[in-house]
């Protein structure tokens, strides 16, 4: 299997499995990626991008994907940033959810239906959308679990795009 990554975060790799890493910041697509990839994984990552470049960053990964082809992604939970923020009882996990690192800032915070509204726009079938949790490593140097949104979605037909820039 081939897979592609955007951001990090730990892959289970099986004997003859290749792992590309990609940095989204510098990442504008590339012909000759178009159909190379079996999976792509994009984590925490798509949050750093400027709004103006999310969709044509998912055009893209759609392109590199083969028919069938799996995308994953995992967003800072937006929901989980809110209610901290309402209840009046934000951390620094809901501050990092909501602005990510000094190295890394953020510049989007997505729910889970946004995310999801996002992909189809970009032409992907949602299979599974969820929260989960991973964890982040902070700056003091202890590990904390982060709620994020995690879709996992399929290039099923190109045909049926709807491809937009905005």
């Amino acid at each position: 299997m081939r897979t592609a990554m955007f951001g990090k975060t730990n892959v289970e790799l099986h004997e003859g499995d290749e792992l590309k890493e990609y940095d989204i910041m510098n990442y504008a697509g590339n012909p000759k990626l178009d159909g190379l990839f079996d999976r792509v994984i994009v984590s925490l990552d798509l949050s750093r991008l400027p709004m103006s470049r999310v969709m044509p960053f998912l055009n893209n990964i759609f392109e590199m994907l083969v028919p069938m082809g799996e995308l994953t992604v995992y967003t800072p939970c937006a929901e989980f940033a809110a209610k901290q923020i309402f209840t009046n009882s934000p951390d620094a996990l809901t501050f990092l959810s909501l602005y990510g690192g000094d190295e890394q800032p953020y510049r989007a915070c997505y729910s889970l239906l946004n995310l999801r509204n996002l992909l189809e726009r970009a032409g992907f079938v949602a299979r599974l959308a969820n929260v989960g949790v991973i964890n982040v490593n902070m700056t003091t140097g202890e590990q904390m679990q982060m709620p994020v949104n995690v879709v996992i979605a399929a290039k099923v037909d190109n045909d049926k795009r709807t491809i937009s820039e905005s």
